[in-house]
């Protein structure tokens, strides 16, 4: 899956960045690592949906952290 930082944080300015990705609706988070702008992960049982979240951190310590349930399901 690709994975792109844009705002504040994008280019020169990214510290770091860490994705996520979790199968029980987020009671546990498995990460992901992203390599040349892209995340592999593993799809969803049948039925299934997969939740994804990232946290980016600034080269000023600013950190942004967005959730998404139910990113796609399982088919």
């Amino acid at each position: 899956m690709p994975v792109e930082v844009q705002g504040a944080a994008a280019g020169d300015n990214l510290k770091s960045l860490s994705v996520e990705a979790s199968y029980d609706d987020g009671a546990t988070w498995q990460k992901l690592i992203v390599k040349h702008g892209e995340a592999s992960l593993k799809a969803p049982a049948n039925g299934k949906g997969v939740a994804l979240r990232a946290e980016v951190v600034d080269q000023q310590d600013n950190r942004s952290t967005v959730a998404v349930h139910n990113t796609f399901r399982g088919r």
